[in-house]
């Protein structure tokens, strides 16, 4: 048996602009990047079912579950640690990333670790690494944790191995990177997600309740599907004429469950509803968001390709409808004349989040606080941008120096935050010269 060197690979290895106290934390090992190649007999196997998926499904055929415990190398090792702090990095990231992103069911993770730690080695070691970067605050986005876990992410992918505890941790790195403003790889890491996913079927798990795979896992498979979904149609938000990689929802697709009931273990099938049979009841925060991603991608759509004023209408009321449900302490919303009611209920929400999130401590606002939340008080900064415009007065300016206050407490935790503030400067010196 050869060893072969993945030279092409190396290069992520070496970050040129990385800032003196990345560069400071302990580098990659390049003797790890020698890797033993596995026996072709099931690669080819795998082949087969993408080339003739319907002649395997009749004959009945399974996969083999390659043994891929030689893509851990010493790197891997390193930062994954012992079985302590493999539970140390778990539950960190259960009290913070899975608050908003609850896509690992923390009961089936703690039963299966054992097992996992004996048969499952890699994929486990490959999600541990995803946890620990999806929780990471480092100077900068390019860590050796980071480059280490992408060169994971590359091996274990193009072994063959097709798991969900493999589509989770890669969920969790587009996220990193979105969060992070690493591009184009937060946008095409998603569409490798989407990719995978359907590989391994996760995209019908919306469509029916499987009986082939138990509850909890069918209730996994939704959870990192709408996760991807979530993603695709966030990452269009500031280009909707690009095409989404994932299909639209539709009204008789599941949403999931309660999160305490999935995260406490005692979600049921009868306790799933679909997009059309949830509008009126009392849903957990992820099916909320799940309804939301389907609406924005309606809006993606209507604003791509144009649209009628009444399916216009019938859109803005059913997102004024969701919008009872947001958390947190609920205002009056205070019209402004200058903008629509729309952008004063957008504009508020924002208000209210930045004024939040400067008023927590620092530990809570990087352990609790979501990337998804930069976008929103950028464009209601520039929402007030404009209302000065045409409205001078001190109001607004108050009002957008909370806004933007609030990018850079969140700039604590996620770096993107930096490329808003920046952007944001750009349009007050292009207003300025107007």
């Amino acid at each position: 048996m050869t060893t072969i060197v993945v030279s092409p690979i190396s290069s992520l290895l070496t970050d040129h602009s990385s800032t003196s106290a990345e560069t400071s934390q302990p580098s990659p090992d390049y003797e790890s990047l020698h890797i033993t190649p596995s026996h072709s007999s099931g690669t080819d196997f795998l082949t087969e079912r993408f080339l003739d998926p319907e002649a395997f499904s009749s004959a009945q055929l399974k996969l083999p579950e390659p043994d891929v415990d030689y893509l851990i190398t010493r790197d891997v090792s390193d930062f994954v640690g012992d079985v302590p702090n493999i539970k140390a990095i778990s539950d960190q990231f259960f009290h913070s990333v899975h608050e908003w992103m609850p896509i690992v069911s923390k009961i089936q993770f703690r039963a299966n670790l054992v097992g996992w730690l004996t048969h499952k080695r890699a994929e486990l070691f490959y999600l541990i690494l995803a946890m620990k970067l999806s929780c990471e605050h480092a100077p900068g986005p390019r860590t050796p944790l980071y480059q280490i876990t992408k060169l994971m992410q590359f091996r274990i992918e193009n072994s063959g191995v097709l798991s969900l505890q493999v589509i989770q941790a890669s969920v969790l790195i587009a996220i990193y990177e979105m969060g992070h403003g690493i591009y184009p790889s937060a946008f095409l890491s998603i569409a490798g997600c989407a990719r995978y996913a359907t590989a391994l079927g996760i995209d019908k798990s919306i469509l029916n309740n499987d009986v082939n795979i138990s509850w909890n896992e069918l209730e996994e498979r939704r959870r990192v599907w709408w996760s991807i979904l979530v993603l695709d149609r966030f990452l269009n938000l500031s280009n909707p004429s690009r095409h989404l990689v994932t299909p639209d929802t539709v009204l008789d697709n599941w949403l999931p469950v309660d999160d305490a009931a999935f995260n406490n273990g005692t979600a049921r099938p009868e306790d799933a509803f679909t997009l059309g049979s949830a509008t009126a009841l009392v849903l957990g925060r992820f099916a909320r968001f799940a309804q939301a991603a389907h609406l924005l991608g309606q809006v993606l759509r209507h604003v791509a390709e144009g649209s009628t004023e009444s399916e216009r209408a019938q859109l803005r009321r059913t997102i004024f409808s969701l919008s009872k449900y947001r958390d947190g302490p609920e205002a009056s919303i205070v019209s402004l004349d200058q903008l629509s009611t729309e952008s004063s209920l957008i504009s508020q929400t924002a208000l209210q989040m930045s004024v939040y999130v400067a008023q927590r401590a620092e530990l809570e606002v990087r352990s609790r606080s979501s990337p998804f939340l930069l976008h929103l008080l950028y464009k209601v900064a520039l929402l007030y941008m404009k209302a000065s415009q045409s409205t001078p007065g001190d109001s607004i300016t108050d009002k957008l120096r909370v806004v933007k206050h609030g990018l850079e407490v969140l700039g604590r935790r996620w770096h993107i935050a930096q490329s808003y503030l920046s952007l944001l400067s750009r349009h007050e010196i292009m207003q300025a010269m107007q």
